[in-house]
Protein backbone atom coordinates (compact mmCIF):
# COMPACT_ATOMS: atom_id res chain seq x y z
CA UNK A 1 0.00 0.00 0.00
CA UNK A 2 2.73 2.08 0.81
CA UNK A 3 4.32 1.35 -2.65
CA UNK A 4 1.26 2.28 -4.18
CA UNK A 5 1.27 5.70 -2.52
CA UNK A 6 4.66 6.74 -3.54
CA UNK A 7 3.85 5.98 -7.11
CA UNK A 8 0.35 8.35 -6.52
CA UNK A 9 2.63 10.84 -5.21
CA UNK A 10 5.50 10.56 -8.38
CA UNK A 11 3.13 10.54 -10.83
CA UNK A 12 0.78 13.65 -9.17
CA UNK A 13 4.68 15.41 -9.07
CA UNK A 14 5.28 15.07 -12.36
CA UNK A 15 1.55 16.26 -13.17
CA UNK A 16 2.49 19.58 -11.74
CA UNK A 17 5.76 20.08 -12.69
CA UNK A 18 4.52 19.39 -16.52
CA UNK A 19 1.14 22.01 -15.81
CA UNK A 20 3.67 24.25 -14.62
CA UNK A 21 5.70 24.16 -17.85
CA UNK A 22 2.61 24.06 -20.10
CA UNK A 23 1.11 27.34 -18.42
CA UNK A 24 4.46 28.99 -19.09
CA UNK A 25 4.75 28.18 -22.41
CA UNK A 26 1.31 29.80 -22.91
CA UNK A 27 2.69 32.88 -20.59
CA UNK A 28 5.48 33.44 -23.23
CA UNK A 29 5.03 32.07 -26.64
CA UNK A 30 5.01 34.73 -29.27
CA UNK A 31 3.79 33.11 -32.62
CA UNK A 32 5.84 33.87 -36.01
CA UNK A 33 3.25 36.33 -37.55
CA UNK A 34 4.69 37.96 -40.92
CA UNK A 35 3.77 41.90 -40.43
CA UNK A 36 0.56 43.17 -41.95
CA UNK A 37 0.27 46.53 -42.75
CA UNK A 38 -3.10 48.00 -42.41
CA UNK A 39 -3.58 48.57 -46.85
CA UNK A 40 -3.46 45.91 -48.90
CA UNK A 41 -0.23 45.12 -50.81
CA UNK A 42 -0.84 43.82 -54.33
CA UNK A 43 2.29 43.51 -56.79
CA UNK A 44 1.66 44.34 -60.61
CA UNK A 45 3.98 44.47 -63.17
CA UNK A 46 2.53 45.20 -66.38
CA UNK A 47 5.48 46.68 -68.47
CA UNK A 48 9.02 47.58 -67.39
CA UNK A 49 9.90 50.94 -65.13
CA UNK A 50 10.85 53.91 -66.84
CA UNK A 51 13.19 56.63 -65.07
CA UNK A 52 12.94 60.78 -66.06
CA UNK A 53 15.47 60.84 -68.19
CA UNK A 54 13.41 58.44 -70.95
CA UNK A 55 10.03 60.30 -69.89
CA UNK A 56 11.08 63.90 -70.20
CA UNK A 57 12.76 63.89 -73.67
CA UNK A 58 13.17 67.43 -75.92
CA UNK A 59 10.46 67.43 -79.00
CA UNK A 60 12.84 69.51 -81.48
CA UNK A 61 16.23 70.42 -81.49
CA UNK A 62 16.59 73.93 -83.86
CA UNK A 63 20.08 75.22 -85.32
CA UNK A 64 20.29 78.94 -85.79
CA UNK A 65 23.05 79.45 -88.46
CA UNK A 66 23.88 82.83 -90.39
CA UNK A 67 19.78 83.70 -90.36
CA UNK A 68 18.54 80.24 -91.62
CA UNK A 69 17.14 77.50 -89.14
CA UNK A 70 18.14 73.63 -89.35
CA UNK A 71 15.93 71.53 -87.15
CA UNK A 72 15.33 68.04 -86.40
CA UNK A 73 12.68 65.36 -84.55
CA UNK A 74 14.38 62.14 -85.02
CA UNK A 75 14.37 60.22 -81.98
CA UNK A 76 18.24 58.90 -82.67
CA UNK A 77 19.42 62.64 -83.00
CA UNK A 78 18.20 63.56 -79.62
CA UNK A 79 19.09 60.75 -78.08
CA UNK A 80 22.75 61.35 -79.07
CA UNK A 81 23.09 64.97 -78.77
CA UNK A 82 21.16 64.48 -74.77
CA UNK A 83 23.55 61.54 -74.32
CA UNK A 84 26.45 63.80 -74.80
CA UNK A 85 24.94 66.50 -72.37
CA UNK A 86 24.63 64.04 -69.19
CA UNK A 87 28.63 63.82 -69.75
CA UNK A 88 28.68 67.35 -68.76
CA UNK A 89 29.37 69.34 -65.73
CA UNK A 90 26.83 72.07 -64.77
CA UNK A 91 27.72 74.60 -62.26
CA UNK A 92 26.73 78.08 -60.52
CA UNK A 93 22.87 78.10 -61.09
CA UNK A 94 21.67 81.76 -61.31
CA UNK A 95 18.15 83.22 -62.52
CA UNK A 96 19.33 86.23 -64.28
CA UNK A 97 15.67 86.86 -65.46
CA UNK A 98 15.88 90.83 -64.31
CA UNK A 99 18.41 90.79 -67.11
CA UNK A 100 16.29 90.11 -70.19
CA UNK A 101 12.82 91.91 -71.45
CA UNK A 102 10.98 90.27 -74.16
CA UNK A 103 13.48 91.43 -77.28
CA UNK A 104 16.36 90.22 -75.28
CA UNK A 105 14.69 87.10 -74.31
CA UNK A 106 14.03 86.47 -78.18
CA UNK A 107 17.48 87.25 -79.15
CA UNK A 108 18.61 84.36 -76.76
CA UNK A 109 17.11 81.80 -77.64
CA UNK A 110 16.74 82.24 -81.26
CA UNK A 111 19.65 84.19 -82.15
CA UNK A 112 22.58 83.32 -84.45
CA UNK A 113 24.85 80.63 -83.11
CA UNK A 114 22.26 79.64 -80.64
CA UNK A 115 21.33 75.76 -80.39
CA UNK A 116 17.77 75.40 -78.82
CA UNK A 117 16.45 72.21 -77.35
CA UNK A 118 13.24 72.37 -77.17
CA UNK A 119 10.58 70.65 -74.77
CA UNK A 120 6.97 70.40 -75.18
CA UNK A 121 6.37 71.65 -71.73
CA UNK A 122 7.24 73.37 -68.21
CA UNK A 123 9.86 71.33 -66.71
CA UNK A 124 11.31 71.63 -63.36
CA UNK A 125 15.17 71.96 -62.76
CA UNK A 126 14.81 70.29 -59.68
CA UNK A 127 13.70 66.87 -61.53
CA UNK A 128 16.26 67.41 -64.14
CA UNK A 129 18.59 67.09 -61.30
CA UNK A 130 18.23 63.25 -61.91
CA UNK A 131 18.93 63.66 -66.15
CA UNK A 132 21.76 65.99 -66.08
CA UNK A 133 24.88 66.30 -64.14
CA UNK A 134 23.88 69.55 -61.34
CA UNK A 135 26.92 70.23 -59.26
CA UNK A 136 25.14 72.49 -57.22
CA UNK A 137 23.54 71.17 -54.04
CA UNK A 138 20.34 73.57 -54.31
CA UNK A 139 18.75 74.64 -57.11
CA UNK A 140 16.16 77.32 -58.30
CA UNK A 141 12.71 76.65 -57.57
CA UNK A 142 12.00 77.47 -61.66
CA UNK A 143 10.92 75.36 -64.60
CA UNK A 144 12.10 75.60 -68.67
CA UNK A 145 10.92 74.87 -71.13
CA UNK A 146 14.16 75.55 -73.72
CA UNK A 147 18.13 74.39 -72.75
CA UNK A 148 19.89 77.08 -75.19
CA UNK A 149 23.84 76.82 -76.33
CA UNK A 150 25.75 79.10 -77.44
CA UNK A 151 28.08 77.54 -79.78
CA UNK A 152 30.27 80.72 -80.86
CA UNK A 153 30.99 80.53 -76.63
CA UNK A 154 34.21 78.42 -76.48
CA UNK A 155 36.94 81.51 -76.06
CA UNK A 156 37.84 80.75 -72.54
CA UNK A 157 37.94 78.10 -70.73
CA UNK A 158 33.90 78.25 -69.28
CA UNK A 159 30.87 78.25 -71.57
CA UNK A 160 27.59 79.07 -70.54
CA UNK A 161 24.26 77.24 -71.14
CA UNK A 162 20.80 78.64 -70.65
CA UNK A 163 17.45 76.84 -69.18
CA UNK A 164 14.84 79.66 -70.16
CA UNK A 165 11.26 79.08 -69.48
CA UNK A 166 9.37 81.19 -72.66
CA UNK A 167 6.26 80.72 -71.20
CA UNK A 168 7.18 82.29 -68.13
CA UNK A 169 9.67 84.84 -69.05
CA UNK A 170 12.17 83.14 -66.93
CA UNK A 171 16.04 82.72 -67.50
CA UNK A 172 18.85 80.58 -65.82
CA UNK A 173 22.14 80.74 -66.57
CA UNK A 174 24.57 78.08 -65.50
CA UNK A 175 28.48 77.19 -66.40
CA UNK A 176 30.13 74.65 -68.09
CA UNK A 177 33.69 73.64 -69.57
CA UNK A 178 34.34 74.89 -72.46
CA UNK A 179 35.88 71.90 -74.00
CA UNK A 180 32.91 69.84 -73.11
CA UNK A 181 31.03 72.27 -75.76
CA UNK A 182 34.28 72.52 -78.39
CA UNK A 183 34.40 68.71 -78.33
CA UNK A 184 29.82 68.39 -78.58
CA UNK A 185 30.77 71.17 -81.76
CA UNK A 186 32.74 69.03 -83.66
CA UNK A 187 30.96 66.04 -83.06
CA UNK A 188 27.15 67.87 -84.21
CA UNK A 189 27.68 71.25 -85.95
CA UNK A 190 30.06 70.03 -88.79
CA UNK A 191 26.25 68.15 -90.50
CA UNK A 192 23.95 71.06 -89.31
CA UNK A 193 23.21 71.71 -93.10
CA UNK A 194 22.22 67.61 -93.24
CA UNK A 195 19.05 68.80 -91.21
CA UNK A 196 15.71 69.43 -92.57
CA UNK A 197 15.48 73.61 -92.92
CA UNK A 198 12.91 75.49 -90.86
CA UNK A 199 10.79 78.75 -91.02
CA UNK A 200 10.39 80.69 -88.33
CA UNK A 201 6.24 81.72 -87.10
CA UNK A 202 4.86 84.17 -84.93
CA UNK A 203 2.35 83.14 -82.58
CA UNK A 204 0.85 84.51 -80.12
CA UNK A 205 2.48 82.12 -77.02
CA UNK A 206 5.85 83.01 -79.16
CA UNK A 207 8.21 81.80 -81.91
CA UNK A 208 7.66 78.58 -83.62
CA UNK A 209 9.94 76.59 -85.92
CA UNK A 210 8.21 74.69 -88.78
CA UNK A 211 9.40 72.72 -91.75
CA UNK A 212 9.91 75.05 -94.56
CA UNK A 213 9.27 72.16 -97.12
CA UNK A 214 6.74 69.42 -97.28
CA UNK A 215 7.51 66.67 -95.34
CA UNK A 216 7.25 62.62 -96.49
CA UNK A 217 6.28 60.24 -93.60
CA UNK A 218 5.02 56.64 -93.49
CA UNK A 219 1.64 55.61 -92.69
CA UNK A 220 1.88 52.47 -90.09
CA UNK A 221 -0.74 50.15 -89.37
CA UNK A 222 -0.45 47.68 -86.01
CA UNK A 223 -2.58 45.18 -84.30
CA UNK A 224 -2.83 46.39 -80.95
CA UNK A 225 -2.09 44.11 -77.66
CA UNK A 226 -4.78 44.40 -75.35
CA UNK A 227 -3.64 44.32 -71.75
CA UNK A 228 -5.94 41.97 -69.25
CA UNK A 229 -7.83 44.88 -67.30
CA UNK A 230 -7.75 43.10 -64.17
CA UNK A 231 -4.22 44.11 -63.76
CA UNK A 232 -5.53 47.61 -63.48
CA UNK A 233 -8.35 46.30 -61.12
CA UNK A 234 -5.47 44.83 -58.69
CA UNK A 235 -3.05 47.64 -59.22
CA UNK A 236 -5.34 50.72 -58.34
CA UNK A 237 -8.01 49.06 -55.48
CA UNK A 238 -6.45 49.29 -52.08
CA UNK A 239 -7.68 45.50 -51.68
CA UNK A 240 -8.91 43.61 -54.83
CA UNK A 241 -10.59 41.27 -53.25
CA UNK A 242 -13.29 43.32 -52.03
CA UNK A 243 -13.96 44.59 -55.31
CA UNK A 244 -17.10 44.07 -57.23
CA UNK A 245 -16.85 43.18 -61.17
CA UNK A 246 -19.95 44.43 -63.68
CA UNK A 247 -20.40 43.71 -67.30
CA UNK A 248 -22.13 45.27 -69.96
CA UNK A 249 -22.42 45.83 -73.53
CA UNK A 250 -20.58 48.59 -72.82
CA UNK A 251 -17.66 47.84 -71.23
CA UNK A 252 -16.73 46.60 -67.61
CA UNK A 253 -17.00 48.37 -64.08
CA UNK A 254 -15.34 47.56 -60.76
CA UNK A 255 -15.79 49.11 -57.39
CA UNK A 256 -14.92 48.42 -53.85
CA UNK A 257 -17.87 50.93 -52.56
CA UNK A 258 -15.56 54.24 -52.71
CA UNK A 259 -13.94 53.92 -56.19
CA UNK A 260 -14.85 53.00 -59.62
CA UNK A 261 -12.94 51.67 -62.33
CA UNK A 262 -14.51 52.06 -65.31
CA UNK A 263 -13.22 49.85 -68.98
CA UNK A 264 -15.10 50.85 -72.39
CA UNK A 265 -14.50 48.39 -75.04
CA UNK A 266 -15.32 51.04 -77.98
CA UNK A 267 -12.15 52.83 -77.15
CA UNK A 268 -10.23 50.54 -75.24
CA UNK A 269 -9.70 52.96 -72.56
CA UNK A 270 -9.99 52.61 -69.05
CA UNK A 271 -11.05 55.05 -66.62
CA UNK A 272 -10.47 55.38 -62.26
CA UNK A 273 -11.74 57.55 -60.12
CA UNK A 274 -11.44 57.70 -56.26
CA UNK A 275 -13.57 60.61 -55.29
CA UNK A 276 -12.44 60.77 -51.58
CA UNK A 277 -9.44 62.45 -53.01
CA UNK A 278 -10.91 64.95 -54.76
CA UNK A 279 -9.69 68.49 -53.65
CA UNK A 280 -9.41 72.26 -54.30
CA UNK A 281 -8.17 73.27 -57.65
CA UNK A 282 -4.60 74.40 -57.77
CA UNK A 283 -3.40 72.80 -54.51
CA UNK A 284 -0.62 70.99 -55.76
CA UNK A 285 2.21 74.52 -56.33
CA UNK A 286 5.17 72.47 -56.91
CA UNK A 287 5.50 70.92 -60.49
CA UNK A 288 8.41 69.08 -59.37
CA UNK A 289 6.44 67.09 -56.39
CA UNK A 290 3.66 66.45 -59.27
CA UNK A 291 5.71 65.04 -61.52
CA UNK A 292 7.56 63.01 -59.18
CA UNK A 293 4.36 61.37 -57.95
CA UNK A 294 3.48 60.52 -61.56
CA UNK A 295 5.73 58.62 -62.48
CA UNK A 296 6.32 56.48 -59.25
CA UNK A 297 2.38 55.80 -59.45
CA UNK A 298 2.77 54.44 -62.76
CA UNK A 299 6.24 52.40 -61.94
CA UNK A 300 4.67 51.09 -59.69
CA UNK A 301 2.31 49.08 -61.81
CA UNK A 302 4.77 49.24 -65.17
CA UNK A 303 1.92 51.40 -66.56
CA UNK A 304 4.35 52.70 -69.73
CA UNK A 305 3.25 49.52 -72.08
CA UNK A 306 4.41 51.83 -75.12
CA UNK A 307 6.56 55.17 -75.64
CA UNK A 308 5.15 57.78 -73.96
CA UNK A 309 6.49 61.09 -72.78
CA UNK A 310 5.86 64.19 -70.87
CA UNK A 311 3.76 66.24 -73.51
CA UNK A 312 1.93 69.07 -70.97
CA UNK A 313 0.86 69.49 -67.25
CA UNK A 314 -1.37 72.17 -65.68
CA UNK A 315 -1.01 73.24 -61.62
CA UNK A 316 -4.21 74.51 -62.08
CA UNK A 317 -6.21 71.38 -61.78
CA UNK A 318 -3.15 69.27 -60.51
CA UNK A 319 -2.97 67.82 -63.58
CA UNK A 320 -0.09 66.09 -65.62
CA UNK A 321 -0.43 64.45 -69.64
CA UNK A 322 1.97 61.68 -70.95
CA UNK A 323 1.57 61.23 -74.73
CA UNK A 324 2.80 58.06 -77.01
CA UNK A 325 5.41 59.33 -79.65
CA UNK A 326 6.53 57.61 -82.65
CA UNK A 327 9.65 58.48 -84.55
CA UNK A 328 9.92 61.35 -82.98
CA UNK A 329 6.38 62.68 -83.52
CA UNK A 330 3.66 62.81 -80.89
CA UNK A 331 0.37 60.78 -81.73
CA UNK A 332 -2.83 62.42 -80.68
CA UNK A 333 -6.65 60.39 -80.82
CA UNK A 334 -10.01 62.62 -79.72
CA UNK A 335 -10.68 59.63 -77.37
CA UNK A 336 -7.74 59.95 -75.42
CA UNK A 337 -6.41 56.93 -76.83
CA UNK A 338 -2.73 57.65 -77.25
CA UNK A 339 -2.35 59.42 -73.76
CA UNK A 340 -2.12 58.70 -70.02
CA UNK A 341 -4.06 61.44 -68.13
CA UNK A 342 -3.37 61.62 -64.21
CA UNK A 343 -5.07 64.37 -62.03
CA UNK A 344 -3.97 64.03 -58.62
CA UNK A 345 -5.70 64.50 -55.29
CA UNK A 346 -5.12 65.21 -51.69
CA UNK A 347 -2.78 62.53 -50.75
CA UNK A 348 -3.42 60.07 -53.72
CA UNK A 349 -4.25 59.69 -57.72
CA UNK A 350 -8.07 61.14 -58.29
CA UNK A 351 -8.41 60.10 -61.80
CA UNK A 352 -6.64 58.30 -64.48
CA UNK A 353 -7.36 57.73 -67.71
CA UNK A 354 -5.58 55.86 -70.14
CA UNK A 355 -5.77 52.92 -72.19
CA UNK A 356 -5.11 49.22 -71.90
CA UNK A 357 -3.33 48.20 -75.28
CA UNK A 358 -0.22 48.52 -77.25
CA UNK A 359 0.92 48.93 -80.32
CA UNK A 360 1.78 45.38 -80.48
CA UNK A 361 2.27 43.66 -84.19
CA UNK A 362 3.88 46.12 -86.71
CA UNK A 363 2.50 45.34 -90.61
CA UNK A 364 5.38 45.77 -92.97
CA UNK A 365 3.33 45.27 -95.66
CA UNK A 366 0.49 47.78 -95.06
CA UNK A 367 2.91 50.68 -94.65
CA UNK A 368 2.25 53.44 -97.15
CA UNK A 369 4.49 57.14 -98.00
CA UNK A 370 2.63 60.36 -97.07
CA UNK A 371 3.44 63.56 -97.88
CA UNK A 372 2.53 66.43 -95.72
CA UNK A 373 1.98 69.96 -97.40
CA UNK A 374 4.63 72.79 -95.74
CA UNK A 375 4.64 74.51 -92.97
CA UNK A 376 3.07 77.24 -94.74
CA UNK A 377 0.41 75.47 -96.84
CA UNK A 378 -1.15 74.20 -93.45
CA UNK A 379 -0.91 77.75 -91.70
CA UNK A 380 -2.68 79.05 -94.62
CA UNK A 381 -5.24 77.17 -94.80
CA UNK A 382 -5.99 76.67 -91.28
CA UNK A 383 -6.27 80.47 -91.29
CA UNK A 384 -8.94 80.51 -94.12
CA UNK A 385 -11.49 78.51 -91.75
CA UNK A 386 -14.61 79.87 -90.74
CA UNK A 387 -14.53 82.12 -87.61
CA UNK A 388 -10.53 81.33 -87.31
CA UNK A 389 -9.34 83.80 -84.61
CA UNK A 390 -5.74 84.00 -84.51
CA UNK A 391 -4.86 84.77 -81.31
CA UNK A 392 -6.51 81.44 -80.11
CA UNK A 393 -3.56 80.03 -82.17
CA UNK A 394 -0.98 78.59 -80.03
CA UNK A 395 1.07 75.78 -81.55
CA UNK A 396 1.34 73.92 -84.37
CA UNK A 397 3.31 70.37 -84.95
CA UNK A 398 3.20 67.54 -87.20
CA UNK A 399 1.89 64.61 -86.14
CA UNK A 400 0.20 60.86 -86.19
CA UNK A 401 -3.67 60.57 -85.75
CA UNK A 402 -4.47 57.43 -84.30
CA UNK A 403 -7.46 56.02 -85.97
CA UNK A 404 -9.32 52.62 -86.74
CA UNK A 405 -9.08 51.14 -90.08
CA UNK A 406 -12.45 51.33 -91.98
CA UNK A 407 -12.09 48.18 -93.36
CA UNK A 408 -11.12 45.97 -89.99
CA UNK A 409 -11.40 47.92 -86.88
CA UNK A 410 -9.19 45.75 -85.26
CA UNK A 411 -6.44 47.30 -86.97
CA UNK A 412 -4.89 50.75 -86.02
CA UNK A 413 -3.73 53.31 -88.35
CA UNK A 414 -1.35 56.03 -87.39
CA UNK A 415 -1.93 58.44 -90.41
CA UNK A 416 0.54 61.41 -90.73
CA UNK A 417 -1.04 64.67 -90.05
CA UNK A 418 -0.46 68.66 -89.15
CA UNK A 419 -1.78 69.27 -85.84
CA UNK A 420 -2.80 72.67 -84.71
CA UNK A 421 -3.11 73.55 -80.88
CA UNK A 422 -6.08 75.90 -80.79
CA UNK A 423 -7.64 77.23 -77.70
CA UNK A 424 -6.13 74.77 -75.57
CA UNK A 425 -6.75 71.50 -77.78
CA UNK A 426 -5.34 69.83 -80.49
CA UNK A 427 -6.56 69.46 -83.65
CA UNK A 428 -6.00 67.44 -86.82
CA UNK A 429 -5.71 69.74 -89.87
CA UNK A 430 -8.29 67.74 -91.84
CA UNK A 431 -10.22 64.17 -91.65
CA UNK A 432 -9.81 62.60 -94.61
CA UNK A 433 -10.45 59.31 -94.35
CA UNK A 434 -7.43 57.31 -94.29
CA UNK A 435 -7.92 54.57 -97.49
CA UNK A 436 -5.81 55.41 -99.52
CA UNK A 437 -3.60 58.43 -101.66
CA UNK A 438 -0.33 59.59 -101.23
CA UNK A 439 -1.14 63.16 -99.74
CA UNK A 440 -2.92 64.04 -96.73
CA UNK A 441 -3.55 67.59 -94.98
CA UNK A 442 -5.20 69.80 -97.85
CA UNK A 443 -7.63 67.76 -100.20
Amino acid sequence: MKKYENIKSVILAVLVVASAILTWNIWTYQPDYETINNHYLYEVEISENRDASSLIKPVKIIFHKEGAHYGTVNERDIDTMMKELMKWKFYDFRNVSRYFNQKELQRLVNGNGRVDIEYSAQVPLKMYQNVLHFEDKKLPNGTFDHIILNDMNTAGSEATVYFVSVHNKAVYKTTIASSQLKEWKKIYLTKVNDKKEYSAYKFKTGTVYLPKEKTTMIRYKYIPDFIETEKFKDALFSDPHFVKKNVNSEGEEYTDGSSLMRVNYTNNMMFYVNPAQEAELGHISDLNDLMGKSIQFVNEHGGWTDKYRYFDSDLKESKIVYRLFVNGYPVFNENGMAEIQQYWGKEKIYKYERPYFTLNISLPSETVEITLPSAQEALDFISKQPDFNPDLLEDMEIGYQLIRSPQTPKILILEPAWYYKYGESWFPLTNKNSGGGNQSGLE
